[in-house]
């Protein structure tokens, strides 16, 4: 009902409360959740000290784009 309503800007659907934080979601479960390149370093001897495998980073959609 809501999503048929006229949107304020012509053109711009109308969304929903949480539509975007939802899509957000199921984004990051199929591809990962992008972070700086600068956390992971910081991360690393906390793992270590842990015993927490880090994960090998994933490559970028241009890295992907120039496999092709």
């Amino acid at each position: 009902q809501c999503r048929a309503s006229r949107p304020a800007r012509a053109g711009v659907p109308v969304r929903t409360p949480g539509e975007k934080g939802v899509a957000l979601s199921r984004e990051q479960m199929l591809n990962g959740v992008a972070l700086y390149r600068a956390i992971m370093p910081q991360l690393a001897p906390w793992a270590a000290k842990l015993g927490v495998t880090v994960p090998a980073p994933m490559p970028t959609p241009a890295e992907l784009s120039s496999r092709t």
